[in-house]
C-alpha cells in the first residue's frame, strides 16, 4: 500500500491510521510505503512527525526500511 496524501501533522496520522484496517484485512504483514518522509521541504516535517509517532509512540507501524530519494 502507498501513502502519498495529507501533509499536515493529522492529516498524515490519520492517512496511517486509515490505511491499518486495509492492511489487516490484506495481509498481518502488509508493507506500506509512505511518501515524503526525511526530506528537506517544508512540507515533509509533518508527515515525518506522524510517521515517528506511529512507529515509536502507539506502536502502530514498525519500520523495516527508509529509503531517502533525491
Amino acid at each position: 500500500m502507498s501513502i502519498d496524501g495529507d501533509h499536515r501533522y493529522q492529516g498524515a496520522r490519520n492517512d496511517i491510521s486509515n490505511m491499518r484496517p486495509l492492511a489487516r484485512t490484506l495481509d498481518r504483514n502488509s508493507l506500506v510505503l509512505m511518501d515524503d518522509l526525511q526530506c528537506a521541504a517544508d512540507w515533509c516535517g509533518p508527515p515525518t512527525d506522524a510517521w515517528f509517532d506511529a512507529k515509536n509512540v502507539s506502536g502502530v507501524v514498525r519500520e523495516l526500511g527508509c529509503d531517502v530519494v533525491g
